[in-house]
């Protein structure tokens, strides 16, 4: 499979770089470094910004040209590195999931071990919380979960 092919260049210049696995799989700082200062120092490279993001590369360029050189750099490099496809960014998929948790001001392990009690057979340890809010007795919590975990609770809920 061509995860990169050479006429899909995606318009926009802000890329959302994705491990093909995410979010099971994601970059971590060490592996963006590496990938920015290859595409900086060997194929010229210019970017605006370039941050991560929930395991995701979050690359914004200054020109439409120092798009094309990454695009194409990222076309040479992507046999080193796990595969990853490139994406406008404002394309990156999100699994969201909001859950009510019974109790008062309670801390993300106490809100995973809720989870985990109630829920048989789910895996949590790729859920990261995005947003708390305390309402009377229970919390709303705001997760972004991987996708096997939203087939467990589509399956389980008859969704």
């Amino acid at each position: 499979m061509d995860l990169l092919p050479e006429n899909n260049i995606p318009a926009g210049l802000v890329m959302g770089i994705i491990p093909i696995d995410y979010p099971n799989t994601t970059f971590t700082l060490h592996a963006i470094e590496q990938l920015e200062n290859i595409a900086r120092t060997v194929f010229n490279c210019n970017f605006q910004s370039s941050t991560l993001q929930k395991g995701i590369w979050r690359a914004e360029f200054q020109d439409e040209e120092s798009k094309v050189l990454f695009w194409e750099a990222m076309m040479q490099l992507q046999p080193q590195f796990d595969p990853f496809v490139i994406l406008p960014f404002r394309d990156v998929p999100e699994i969201r999931f909001e859950a009510r948790i019974p109790g008062r001001n309670l801390t993300d392990y106490k809100i995973f071990s809720k989870i985990n009690k109630d829920n048989e057979g789910i895996d949590t340890s790729h859920w990261h919380i995005l947003e708390t809010v305390q309402e009377a007795e229970e919390m709303l919590v705001e997760f972004q979960i991987d996708a096997e975990s939203f087939h467990f609770i589509q399956e389980r809920n008859g969704i």
